[in-house]
């Protein structure tokens, strides 16, 4: 079964990573994650997306596992 996980603060704070380690059931390093980023106007989309692979990386989610999709750019 696939779950989701609805935050607007990525995985930032302990309480957020301690709910999506709880989700999961199984090794980390297998886990595969889309992040759908949406910065404000006023700042540089790619520190959002810095932060957000940062956070994910910080808990152990392999880089080729993380998709992050900013819904400001265009495509």
């Amino acid at each position: 079964m696939k779950k989701l996980l609805l935050t607007s603060d990525a995985l930032s704070t302990r309480k957020i990573k301690k709910e999506f380690l709880k989700l999961i059931n199984k090794p980390i390093k297998s886990v595969k994650v889309l992040a759908m980023i949406c910065p404000n106007m006023k700042s540089k989309d790619s520190k959002y997306e810095r932060i957000t692979r940062k956070a994910m990386r910080n808990i152990g989610i392999i880089k080729k596992n993380i998709i992050i999709v900013n819904i400001r750019k265009k495509y």
